[in-house]
C-alpha cells in the first residue's frame, strides 16, 4: 500500500475507532462502566488498557517524525514482526497483552475516555504531520 493511502487508512481508523467510543460508552451507567466480570476487564479497564497500548508509542513517535524523511509515494513495507502484530493484536487477535499494558484494578471514571480521545488526537496530528512532509 502506498505511504499516502497507508497514513490515510490509519487517520480513518482512528476516528472510526473514537467515533465507535463515543457512541458505545453512555450505554453503560458508572456501576457497569467500572463492572469487571470474573478475569475480564470493566469498559473503563479496558479503554485503560488502549491508554497504555498508546503510550510507549507517543512517547518515541514526535522525535521518529521529526527525523523521518520526506514522504514519497512508495509502499509502505512492514516488518516481519509489524506483520505478526498487526495479525495477533487487538480484539479478535489471539495474543496476550503484555503485563504492564493490564489496567489496574480501577476505577477509571469517565476520564479514561477523554484521556484516550486525547492520544487518538495527538497520533492524528503526528499522521498529518508526516503527510505533509512530502516530496
Amino acid at each position: 500500500m502506498e505511504q499516502g493511502l497507508f497514513l490515510d487508512s490509519a487517520s480513518d481508523s482512528i476516528r472510526a475507532l473514537t467515533a465507535r467510543l463515543a457512541a458505545a460508552a453512555p450505554a453503560f451507567d458508572d456501576a457497569a462502566w467500572e463492572h469487571v466480570e470474573g478475569s475480564q476487564w470493566s469498559p473503563a479497564g479496558i479503554v485503560q488498557h488502549m491508554i497504555l497500548a498508546n503510550e510507549p508509542y507517543l512517547a518515541k513517535l514526535p522525535s521518529v517524525v521529526a527525523a523521518a524523511p520526506p514522504g514519497s509515494a512508495a509502499d509502505v513495507s512492514h516488518t516481519c514482526v509489524g506483520r505478526l502484530l498487526l495479525g495477533f493484536a487487538g480484539p479478535e487477535g489471539n495474543a496476550p497483552a503484555p503485563r504492564a499494558m493490564h489496567p489496574g484494578p480501577g476505577p477509571y471514571g469517565r476520564e479514561v475516555i477523554k484521556r484516550w480521545t486525547a492520544q487518538q488526537e495527538a497520533i492524528l496530528a503526528l499522521i498529518a504531520a508526516m503527510s505533509m512532509r512530502k516530496k
